[in-house]
Order: C-alpha cells, then sequence, then structure tokens
C-alpha cells in the first residue's frame, strides 16, 4: 500500500538499520568519542570489532555518531583497502586531490572523504613520495588553530596495509602527545587485533576495543518491527509467532535486515497495513533461500581455504557444548585435522573469518560468528570435500 512510502530496511553493511537497536554500550563510546574531540582532547583509539553482519559499518555511518550537534569535528572515513600507500593516508587526512587512483578504482569508487563542520582545504603535499609523520602532525596542527579536530575513521580495518597502519598510529600517538584533538576510529573482523598488534604491540592496552555481538532478543524485537509500526503498519502476531520470528532471525542484524526488507515489500504488494502470520508465511521461503545462499556463500570460502575438515570438526565441537565449545577442546577439535598448519594458525584463520569468535571477554569460549552456518554445515557433511 502506497501509505507504507519507502521500505525503511536496509540489508547492506554499509547503511545504517531504521532502528538501531541494541546498541546503546557502542553508541556511547562513540558520543564520549566525539564529546572529547569537539572539547579539543586527544581521544584514546576506538576499535570496533566482530563477525560480519554485525553492523560494525552501520555504527560508523550513524549519524548518532556525530554527536555532539553542531560540532566542528571534521571526520575523514574511507575504507582501509583504498589506502595503499602513506601518501594515501597523508592525502586524505589533508583533503588533496591526489589520493590514489588504482585505490579507489579497485573499490568502484568507493574512497570517501567527508567533512562535517568544515569545507575542507587542497593543499599539496609538495614533491615527497612517502610524507613523514612529524610533516603529517605538523599540518594538522596548523589547521587545527584554523579549523577543527580531526576524527580518521577506517572501516574493513583488518585488511590495513602495514605501512597505512604503521603511519595512522604513530599520528595518533604525536598528537596526542601534542595535545592536539585527533582521534583514530577502526572498525573489523575479529582478525583486525592480530593485524592491528602487527602495528603497535601495545594496541590492546592503548585502544578501548569494543565487541560488536548479535542483538538480544528484546533488541531484535524493536530492530524488526518498531518501522512497520513508524510507517503505520501495526503487528499483528501473537507471543509464540513472535518469538518464531525471533527465531529465524537468530538476533543477527544482517538476517533482520533481510527479514524486515521482504516482509515490508509484501505488505506493500498486498495492500495490507497489518503484519500477520499469513504475510510471514509468504515470505518465510524467500528468507530461507537468501540464507543458504549467504550459508553456501560462506562455505565455499572456508573450501577455498582448506579449512573445511577444521570446520566440520570445530562444527561437532559446538554441537556437543550446546552452541559454544572451550579454548581446549577447540584446540583438540581443530590439532585433529591441522594438516601441516599449527592449531593457532588455524584458529586464527577461522577467527579471522569470523566462522568462530569468544563468546564473552573471558575469551575462555568460543561461539559461532555466523548463526546456523555450523550447523548448515554438517547438514551438507557427505556433500563437502572433506
Amino acid at each position: 500500500m502506497d501509505r507504507l512510502g519507502r521500505n525503511p530496511f536496509t540489508p547492506d553493511f554499509d547503511v545504517p538499520p531504521p532502528v538501531l537497536a541494541g546498541r546503546e554500550r557502542e553508541l556511547s563510546v562513540l558520543s564520549h568519542m566525539t564529546a572529547e574531540l569537539d572539547a579539543g582532547i586527544s581521544v584514546r583509539t576506538v576499535v570496533l570489532y566482530g563477525p560480519r553482519g554485525n553492523g560494525k559499518t552501520a555504527l560508523l555511518n550513524s549519524s548518532k555518531l556525530y554527536k555532539p550537534k553542531g560540532t566542528n569535528i571534521r571526520i575523514v572515513q574511507t575504507l582501509a583497502q583504498a589506502l595503499r600507500s602513506s601518501k594515501d593516508l597523508a592525502s586524505v587526512l589533508l583533503g588533496q586531490k591526489e589520493t590514489s587512483k588504482a585505490a579507489t578504482s579497485k573499490l568502484g569508487g568507493s574512497l570517501k572523504l567527508f567533512d562535517v563542520g568544515v569545507s575542507a582545504e587542497r593543499e599539496s603535499l609538495g614533491t615527497q613520495t612517502s610524507p613523514s609523520v612529524e610533516a603529517v602532525v605538523q599540518e594538522l596542527s596548523r589547521r587545527k588553530r584554523i579549523k577543527s579536530p580531526t576524527l580518521l575513521m577506517l572501516d574493513e580495518a583488518h585488511d590495513l596495509d602495514r605501512e597505512v597502519g604503521r603511519m595512522a598510529f604513530a599520528i595518533a600517538s604525536r598528537m596526542k602527545a601534542k595535545k592536539i584533538p585527533f582521534g583514530l576510529l577502526l572498525a573489523g573482523t575479529p582478525g583486525i587485533r592480530r593485524r592491528l598488534g602487527e602495528f603497535d604491540i601495545f594496541f590492546d592496552e592503548r585502544a578501548q576495543l569494543v565487541r560488536v555481538s548479535r542483538l538480544d532478543d528484546e533488541a531484535t524485537r524493536k530492530a524488526l518491527f518498531e518501522p512497520f509500526e513508524s510507517a503505520g503498519c501495526s503487528v499483528v502476531l501473537e507471543s509464540d509467532m513472535v518469538c518464531e520470528v525471533l527465531d529465524w532471525t537468530q538476533n543477527y542484524p544482517y538476517f533482520i535486515q533481510e527479514l524486515g526488507s521482504m516482509l515490508f515489500n509484501a505488505a506493500k504488494t498486498q495492500g495490507d497495513n497489518q503484519l500477520t502470520g499469513d504475510l510471514l508465511a509468504t515470505v518465510k521461503r524467500e528468507f530461507d533461500l537468501t540464507t543458504e545462499q549467504m550459508y553456501g556463500n560462506r562455505i565455499d570460502e572456508i573450501v577455498r581455504k582448506g579449512l573445511i575438515r577444521q570446520a566440520v570438526a570445530i562444527a561437532e565441537g559446538c554441537q556437543k557444548g550446546a552452541g559454544s565449545i572451550s579454548r581446549k577442546d577447540l584446540y583438540d577439535s581443530v590439532e585433529s585435522w591441522s594438516d601441516t598448519r599449527s592449531p593457532e594458525d588455524v584458529l586464527d584463520e577461522l577467527v579471522e573469518f569470523g566462522y568462530i569468535w569468544v563468546s564473552d571477554d573471558s575469551n575462555q569460549r568460543y561461539e559461532a560468528g555466523i548463526p546456523s552456518l555450523m550447523s548448515n554445515i554438517l547438514s551438507k557433511r557427505q556433500e563437502l570435500p572433506l
């Protein structure tokens, strides 16, 4: 029906959802970061990390990040893969036109620079092919006196180039030492921790690490149903049906947006102003096909990495452990299939991929990073190249 308007759901890794539910802790960290910068304070580096599809990029792109209102903070955002050299980093930070064209075209033009409250000056780095950290810091220091603090946001930072990463950390350190307001905000899959440790072995102590996990049931309920209610489509579901729908999504932000988008489109097509059990039935097959396609893509990746036997062994261990597995049992499972790779290397790869990750801050138990992928793998065990 036309009065429902545009579909508010965004099953895309780069777009904030219509309701950013269950992220109060993460948003509090980000809001505090920008408030400190706005007050002229150089802040601690913040790292958002978690499996793919949990909403890390959505948090970066959320308008709530740019608090307080009317801030003069200059926000520079790009994908880490777009920065292939220290010159690229300096160019982006200083607002140059000469940012690597190769890096930009490689990502389909996804490199972006935007400022909040200021317009970037286009100044030259001169003839330097690799600008020094001090040269960039001096320029940012000069600009601070006439402009505003800078917040550098790097997404997909688990793929950050070593040279670029070392320079970014060094700039952040020098700016803090000189008491110049500058912030570094990074987001990536769980493999980001090992990657950043290659640039700064003390980064775990110096940075604020923020886990981005799946939502709880209440947050999932808000994220899925509130956009319908805001659009004038009432939710008419029995409590057992609500629980069933939450089980479909497995509290996974990506699945929530996929299901919400399908339901909203179905409501418009059928002219419904109510979200009912009948409407759910019309999209169930489409939703199942979408999730199955995602599982297939992930399994193909695991096979290409040569880790499918280890993945099956871990899935079997998690199944015995009611959805999670202890660190010891995890090592035992992997060791039996490690081939020429050490169990540590295998686990590092599977954590970086997002197949598993620590279920809490104790680091003693692991759970599936991508919902139901393990059970999907076990159901196809006979078909896999083990």
